[in-house]
């Protein structure tokens, strides 16, 4: 049965001979796969990235953390052919030349690429110190037909089909400590529509066995970090050994690739490279601020840190060990003086790693508990607690992954404030690293209000260019003593991922925000009148909304306010009390170019001076997928009666 959730195949081609002709249904550039999946430091190399949607014409391509350089390295177009993909296609190879800088960290890299018509979603990249060795032409599905490979190496395949099995055989020295670490759920967590068999099995669950020359079991890893194993064992004998390779449930997919490091001397990764923990007591006075290290060296383990709190007075606690790469499943709670539990946090945002704010209702002393969810102990069990003073503060989260426009047009993207203790100020949003020829709007979220648009436009005169930006608010917070705060705070990205079916939305945390200047779009131009909108509460008035289409987009055009899918806003910018009104217009056909929307107030909506909104214009790509225009900025203001 074919899943509605993967982008439609665009519907014009791209002649190898002859210059490209124009895109309808346009969307961002949804990356399927990376292959081989690692480049070694200091190296230059060729990768393959499978998409969706062409990479024709890639001019940029931008990595997280930065250093790593890539080019598009094809000599032609390649054929754009459209079609009604299953649900297993990953589109068509691009080949891209990588060079990564002899002094580049290893470790897991984000990137994103830009085309004179689009931009893509997420992709990862290992940097290893390893030489890298790909998986070869043939059968290597049975240890008597493994792949010979010298250590240390950084091993890249994948697991293309449900039942394969990848066998690697290495030579080893009794006594030598070997370490073989898997990067797979790592390198493809941000890949859309990886519903490999639905509705369970998506991204691999991976699983290494080290056999010996008998087929003897030596050591064997699941799930170490996430769902990528990593195994650890001084060989017993010298001679030959084989590694086996396979998802723990025997699933594949061409999207299964991977890069399995082998010979690393210690425990590779972050964890490896975190600071020695400290001593481990049953109870610890701290004074605030304060950062310290733990372990749990028994099970059902509890550790204690007792502090001085003032009455009504805020705290946070945090905790870091999966984010460093240790297994800590933190649970915070936090006692009076007589061990009455006041307050408990669990997960942080996309992360098993606690979280506490924490008011203290008189002046005295407290104690926060730090535990493992499910009492577990030993090596890896390390965490980090910080413990400092807090108050009124927020975060920012929403919608702006990924944004395109055309030279003379708009976009926005959407922010969702999360106010924490009580804070309830202005927060002016800010947009760092814009395209060239791209401006952004200036807008203060008001009191009283927890989303706004980000609202960008391009000069006409603006080049073909992207950059990644960086999204952030400003305000003042209040803190004990009557002490203000400047304080900016930076966004929390996430990815949008299809992978249960169409209407079925995931989000996977990512470390990016693309915007890029395209060539003209399915829709050339929105304008929305008037410019200046002032609405009493309890009354009702009128935007009109006029498009321009490309002549290669004649389908429907849907109208909006939000960023909706069905009964859902995943992204809001009309004030609390401010509506659509039943009787606007909200789609545009065939030859329709015009409508009215109609915003109505209610008695009690939030009064508000000249707030940026935009109309939205919506071209539906797939079932679930659409592209969002917007209109010039018309500037709000919410009168009382």
């Amino acid at each position: 049965m074919k899943l509605f959730c993967c982008l439609l195949a665009l519907l014009a081609t791209i002649a190898l001979a002859s210059p490209a002709l124009a895109e309808s249904k346009i969307s961002f550039r949804q990356l399927t796969r990376t292959y081989p999946v690692a480049v070694q430091r200091g190296s230059t190399a060729t990768v393959e990235v499978s998409s969706n949607f062409t990479l024709n014409d890639s001019h940029a391509v931008f990595f997280a953390p930065a250093g790593p350089e890539m080019q598009l390295a094809e000599t032609e177009l390649k054929p754009d052919e459209w079609k009604d993909p299953e649900e297993s296609d990953i589109g068509t190879a691009f080949h891209f030349r990588v060079q990564i800088p002899e002094q580049q960290p290893p470790g897991v890299y984000e990137y994103r690429i830009a085309t004179n018509q689009s931009v893509s979603s997420v992709a990862h990249l290992v940097v290893t110190d390893h030489p890298v060795v790909v998986e070869a032409e043939g059968n290597n599905d049975t240890p008597a037909n493994a792949q010979a490979v010298s250590i240390p190496a950084a091993v890249c395949g994948a697991i293309e089909r449900f039942e394969d099995v990848d066998y690697y055989q290495i030579r080893g020295e009794a006594g030598q400590d070997l370490v073989c670490q898997i990067f797979a759920q790592r390198v493809t967590r941000a890949i859309h529509c990886m519903a490999i068999r639905y509705p369970k099995i998506h991204l691999m669950d991976s699983m290494l066995t080290l056999l010996d020359s008998n087929g003897r079991v030596i050591a064997q890893n699941d799930n170490f970090i996430g769902g990528d194993a990593l195994l650890r064992c001084k060989l017993p004998t010298t001679g030959e050994y084989v590694l086996e390779v396979r998802d723990a449930r025997y699933a594949g997919d061409p999207r299964y690739v991977y890069c399995v490091e082998v010979g690393v001397p210690a425990l590779a990764g972050k964890a490896a490279r975190n600071p020695a923990k400290a001593g481990t007591p049953t109870t610890q006075t701290i004074s605030l601020p304060s950062h310290v290290t733990g372990q749990f060296t028994e099970p059902k383990q509890k550790h204690y840190y007792r502090f001085v709190a003032r009455k009504d007075n805020y705290y946070q606690f945090e905790v870091q060990s999966q984010r460093l790469g240790f297994a800590v499943d933190s649970v915070l709670s936090v006692f009076d003086i007589n061990g009455k539990q006041l307050a408990t946090g669990d997960d942080g945002h996309f992360t098993k790693d606690a979280k506490l704010f924490f008011q203290a209702p008189e002046e005295g002393t407290y104690a926060v508990a730090v535990r493992d969810l499910n009492g577990r102990s030993g090596d890896r069990f390390q965490y980090q607690l910080s413990a400092e003073p807090s108050g009124p503060d927020f975060e920012i989260h929403g919608e702006y992954y990924y944004g395109m426009l055309a030279p003379g047009g708009q976009a926005i993207w959407f922010v969702k404030l999360k106010r924490l203790n009580g804070f309830d100020g202005p927060v002016e949003m800010d947009v760092e690293g814009l395209p060239k020829g791209v401006s952004f709007t200036p807008v203060t979220i008001p009191p009283g209000m927890s989303h706004c648009g980000l609202i960008f436009t391009a000069a006409q005169d603006a080049p073909i260019n992207a950059s990644l930006v960086r999204v952030s608010g400003r305000a003042k917070l209040p803190r004990a003593g009557g002490q203000i705060l400047d304080v900016v705070r930076h966004a929390n990205v996430t990815a949008e991922i299809r992978r249960a079916g169409a209407s079925r939305f995931w989000r996977a945390p990512i470390k990016t925000q693309l915007l890029g200047v395209t060539k003209p779009l399915d829709l050339t131009k929105v304008t929305a009148s008037p410019a200046e909108l002032t609405l009493r509460r309890g009354s009702k008035a009128e935007i009109t909304v006029r498009i321009e289409r490309s002549s290669e987009y004649t389908d429907q055009v849907l109208l909006d306010m939000a960023f909706s899918f069905f009964s859902t806003k995943f992204g809001e910018q009309l004030p609390p009390g401010v509506t659509i009104s039943s009787a606007s217009d909200t789609k545009l056909t065939g030859d329709d170019l015009e409508a009215t929307i109609v915003l109505e107030a209610t008695p009690t909506a939030l009064t508000v001076d000249r707030l940026p909104i935009t109309a939205l214009a919506r071209v539906p790509i797939t079932y679930s997928i659409m592209t969002n225009y917007a209109s010039n900025p018309i500037y709000l203001s919410i009168e009382a009666e």
